[in-house]
């Protein structure tokens, strides 16, 4: 049942209850109230009338496009979502040349946001940037675009589909709104998903790390350190590309890791621990002039790939 017809049901309860309440409750009641009645009308008659004439009140009427906006705007304040979505639907449907149409298209997309209808809402903040490109709503519908799959990230563990769209819209928003007010947030969501991402990759690395699986792993720190800088995440990664590449005996490549450690992040607790570090390259050098062959890539790399998944 609709708001309206909920409406009608309350005053027809109240205009029962009033009738109740002005009828004899038995003809013994009947016989006893002998009392002859006033001249003005009785007070049980006027709360009965009044009920009544509250039940036949009509509704008032949203008579213009500005009338139902503003009907909208107070539902989404409200938190009625899906009442908000209607009512801005109606100023689309019925004043489809309204000055308020086209936000009655923008704030459609932001109740579903907010509704968590986040799929419904990320396909009309898309549409409401591509129909109205020089629109002044299109900075907040972009970011609220890039939102509706940032709030669906999932851990590091897991597929970063959704981190690496909201990346990239992001990114642009950066790059076509740069001194807006939103820009300080984007920067910090930015920062945010690109640490997720990263954390990912990272994750992925060290497993391969700890099935020798090196040459996989190399591969994800290569890719992570050029393209996840400033993340937090380069000290761990440094430590494990050299190991990776230690186990490789490729030792330029290990000890270029280590010195990058120790120059570009001197405080993280990592460059702390780098003397181990060099003591356990050393070590595998060692191992390696006494004739130890170069660990292998491991035969069930393949079954590795297929446990973490396609996409990772």
């Amino acid at each position: 049942m609709n708001r309206t017809g909920l409406a009608w049901l309350r005053r027809l309860v109240v205009a029962s209850a009033a009738l109740c309440a002005a009828l004899p409750l038995s003809a013994a009641h009947a016989q006893t109230s002998a009392t002859p009645p006033a001249a003005s009308e009785p007070e049980d008659s006027r709360g009965f009338l009044d009920a009544i004439g509250e039940f036949f009140r009509p509704s008032p009427v949203l008579r213009t496009a500005e009338e139902k906006y503003d009907r909208g705007v107070e539902l989404l304040r409200e938190g009625d979502y899906s009442e908000a979505v209607t009512a801005f639907g109606r100023v689309l449907a019925e004043h489809p040349y309204s000055a308020r149409a086209v936000e009655a298209e923008f704030r459609i997309a932001l109740a579903q946001y907010f509704g968590d209808k986040r799929i419904e809402a990320e396909v009309s903040f898309a549409d409401f940037r591509r129909q109205h490109p020089a629109h002044e709503l299109v900075p907040w519908a972009l970011y609220y675009e890039a939102m509706c799959r940032y709030t669906d990230m999932d851990s590091v563990d897991r597929d970063q589909t959704a981190a690496r769209v909201a990346i990239d819209r992001f990114r642009l928003f950066t790059q076509r709104f740069p001194t807006h007010p939103l820009r300080t947030l984007v920067d910090k969501r930015l920062a945010e998903s690109l640490r997720r991402v990263a954390d990912h990759e990272l994750y992925i690395a060290s497993f391969y790390v700890r099935v020798e699986d090196y040459r996989a792993a190399i591969g994800r720190l290569d890719e992570l350190l050029a393209r996840y800088r400033g993340t937090g995440v380069e000290p761990q990664a440094l430590v494990l590309s050299a190991r990776a590449h230690a186990h490789r005996h490729e030792w330029d490549a290990a000890d270029a890791a280590v010195e990058r450690l120790a120059s570009e992040f001197p405080s993280s607790t990592e460059a702390q621990e780098i003397a181990a570090l060099r003591a356990e390259i050393a070590e595998l050098k060692t191992e390696a002039a006494a004739g130890e062959p170069v660990a292998p890539n491991p035969e069930d790399t393949d079954d590795a790939e297929s446990f973490l998944g396609p996409n990772f």
